[in-house]
């Protein structure tokens, strides 16, 4: 009987401790000092996807994408869930400049709502070539609204809301904000003997410049052709052996030389750097930087 009562003790203890254990997670998570994730798989070694809720409708999996002014919805899923066009916007990309419908929605991600938000709606069919199940594009019109990291290595998406739940060490990189992109300095010694301004890229795989920016002096690797939902173009492929970001040198690097961009009559970046270079970005939006490769600390 003694055993049976210390039994029936020891579980009702442990049911009081996890659920305090429980509360105070819950709690911590209200006040901001726990971070809200979300896991993402990569497609092709650099895409991530990761669900996101819309209109209420999914979870649809999405591009997480920094270098995508725009979120976007497939047509499909748009006519699926009944998202009407109220407006036309003018998309414009490395490979050029698409007219495409465009609307509002109330997105879901990492647990965070937000709401009335810009939206073009495009046939996606060259992504979901890439992968079937992409259904969209969550772009910096929604990831520039909070502090978060991006983990490769664990394939999670932290948003931070505090710094004071947060420490973040390392060498921060100001940005500036041009075309609702971020844009970071950046040196190539053997293309340009000027500071590059160049957009911090989840959804690129490759560091692409756009040639008619550099001197004319710059040999063209070998030619290959890269394609888009918008156009093909050509690019031309260099290997250089270093690059620095900021202060942060990056080692053998690849680059595309972009050519053939006449549709856009200027550019306000020199190009793309993928942030799949490093094994983790922190994006400090509150004070216009991130860092490359931190070290995080919770509290």
């Amino acid at each position: 009987m003694k055993r049976r009562t210390g039994r029936l003790l020891l579980t009702l203890l442990a049911c009081i401790a996890g659920n305090e254990l429980s509360f105070a997670r819950d709690s911590l998570n209200v006040h901001g000092f726990l971070p809200a994730e979300a896991r993402f798989r990569l497609v092709n070694d650099y895409l991530m996807v990761a669900p996101v809720m819309v209109n209420g409708y999914g979870p649809y999996d999405m591009v997480i994408d920094t270098g995508s002014s725009l979120s976007f919805i497939d047509a499909q899923v748009a006519s699926e869930i009944g998202l009407k066009e109220i407006d036309t916007v003018d998309v414009y990309a490395l490979f050029g400049v698409d007219h495409l419908k465009s609307s509002v929605a109330n997105f879901e991600f990492a647990g965070k709502q937000f709401e009335e938000t810009g939206v073009a709606i495009q046939n996606l069919a060259m992504l979901k070539q890439m992968d079937s199940k992409i259904r969209g594009i969550l772009g910096w019109n929604v990831l520039w609204k909070f502090n978060f990291l991006i983990d490769y290595s664990r394939h999670r998406l932290e948003i931070h809301e505090t710094s004071e739940a947060t420490e973040v060490s390392g060498k921060r990189v100001p940005y500036v904000r041009r075309a609702g992109l971020a844009l970071v300095p950046a040196v190539i010694r053997n293309l340009s003997n000027r500071e590059l301004q160049l957009i911090l890229d989840s959804g690129a795989r490759s560091v692409v410049l756009y040639a008619k920016h550099l001197p004319l002096a710059v040999a063209l690797g070998e030619q290959e052709l890269r394609h888009s939902t918008i156009a093909t173009a050509k690019v031309h492929v260099v290997h250089v052996p270093n690059m620095t970001v900021g202060a942060h040198p990056v080692s053998e690097v690849a680059v595309e030389l972009l050519v053939g961009t006449e549709d856009r009559q200027f550019h306000l970046e020199d190009g793309v750097l993928p942030i799949r270079l490093f094994s983790s970005v922190y994006f400090d939006n509150s004070e216009n930087c991130v860092v490359l490769n931190p070290h995080i600390r919770k509290k």
